[in-house]
């Protein structure tokens, strides 16, 4: 009222009847659905229901009582008010801290779990590490110049990329298809710094076109160079120096690892590998990798010395093979008896195919077969080599007599001789 008569006696102003309320947007308002029983979990102690009614109307808030459910209407001033922690708050304020206990909330937890994928990568990851390789990483943007460098012809099916849509540098204007260019880039910043020893890996994702997105693969790529026994004065060269064999032998253990049989590996031109020393692995007659030495083009681009070894791997179609769950095997009851057989064999026949008619003709008595020594050169023909294998015998049943493993044997030389014309050394 005193407002009322300055503004008429200062102002001018003339006093009207009635009540004029100016408010075009008026908001609605905030209701909150308060369930009871949450006061009790978020506070830690019970609020009876009708002393928290009285304190959230003293608040001045509007409350429509429930069976442990609670409408409340909020008023207009009180902005801060907008979910239900809100309201156990202000019951918690006016109920009294020193009213609620003190101790430690009990939350049930969940025990955490790898996914599987990720298991499996840590595993591949641990085996290649006991294998003296060292995990690389490199980026996931490339360019489609990088591919020249590997021999590619203009149909492969890695030069099929996907373009970035902002590239920022030149360089990277591509999702990579291959871990390849990544290693020797790598290999061929350490070998600039005079680091010649290097046993490296990746284990990462590849991208190529699937229609209208874009598909990604898990892959694997080894690269090898330089010495792998180091100190080793007494030994040979070529026995310190990274070889074929070397980078095999790593991927063997992984597929042992992952209990993946069945593995192939065939001599076979690649693009990037030496002409005569490149292989490709195969899992019931899919390719699922490649590994041999670097072509010398290749290794020229990159400013690599000439006996570097390189892998890349499918690993998508190895993990799909791959058995996780350990078998238990029981220890043998009889001994093994062992009979070492040397053959000659042409050049052209692959060890593996030999091995295999070993084992075919072995039958169930044949425990295992182990190559233990490769030779050439007199008296052993040109384009021939002599292989040695020791043969392992065990029956499960009984003790294996003499007759029954030599008649095993026979069957072996006999299987040999005649698929494969080899001469049997006694």
């Amino acid at each position: 009222l005193r407002a009322q008569q300055l503004i008429q006696e200062v102002a001018g102003g003339r006093v009207l009847s009635g009540t004029l309320d100016v408010y075009p947007s008026p908001q609605p308002k905030r209701q909150v659905q308060l369930a009871w029983p949450s006061v009790a979990r978020l506070l830690g102690t019970a609020v009876g229901q009708a002393d928290g009614v009285a304190i959230l109307r003293s608040l001045g808030c509007q409350v429509q009582e429930g069976h442990e459910n609670l409408v409340v209407t909020v008023p207009s001033f009180r902005r801060d008010v907008e979910r239900v922690e809100d309201l156990v708050e202000d019951v918690a304020r006016h109920y009294g801290y020193e009213r609620i206990p003190e101790h430690m909330p009990v939350e049930e937890t969940a025990l955490a779990s790898r996914a599987p994928v990720l298991e499996a990568e840590r595993m591949v990851r641990g085996v290649l590490i006991r294998a003296g390789l060292t995990e690389a990483l490199t980026v996931s943007l490339t360019t489609p110049a990088v591919l020249d460098g590997l021999r590619l012809p203009a149909d492969h099916p890695w030069r099929s990329m996907v373009p970035l849509r902002n590239p920022l540098i030149e360089d990277h204007t591509h999702l990579r298809t291959t871990l390849l260019p990544g290693l020797l880039q790598v290999a061929r910043v350490n070998v600039s710094r005079r680091v010649t020893d290097a046993q490296i890996f990746e284990l990462g994702r590849t991208f190529h076109p699937s229609g209208t997105s874009v598909a990604e693969r898990r892959r694997l790529a080894l690269l090898m160079t330089g010495r792998v026994l180091r100190g080793a004065w007494n030994v040979p060269p070529e026995v310190a120096m990274t070889s074929y064999f070397h980078l095999k032998g790593a991927v063997e253990s992984l597929l042992h690892e992952l209990r993946v049989d069945g593995a192939a590996f065939a001599a076979a031109p690649v693009p990037w590998l030496h002409p005569a020393r490149g292989a490709t692995m195969s899992l019931d007659g899919r390719t699922v990798g490649t590994l041999g030495e670097l072509h010398p083009e290749v290794a020229a681009a990159y400013d690599l010395p000439s006996s570097v070894h390189v892998a890349e791997l499918d690993l998508e179609a190895l993990l799909q093979r791959a058995n996780f769950l350990p078998q238990f095997v029981p220890l043998p009851r009889f001994p093994a008896v062992r009979r070492d057989l040397a053959a000659i064999i042409a050049d052209d026949v692959p060890a593996a195919e030999v091995e295999r008619l070993i084992a075919e003709a072995g039958g169930s008595l044949l425990a295992s077969v182990e190559l233990f020594d490769v030779y050439t050169g007199p008296p052993v023909p040109v384009g021939h080599r002599n292989l040695a294998y020791a043969l392992s015998f065990r029956s499960s049943e009984r003790t294996l007599s003499a007759e029954e493993v030599d008649a095993a044997v026979r069957r072996i030389t006999d299987t040999l001789t005649r698929r494969l014309r080899a001469k049997i050394r006694q």
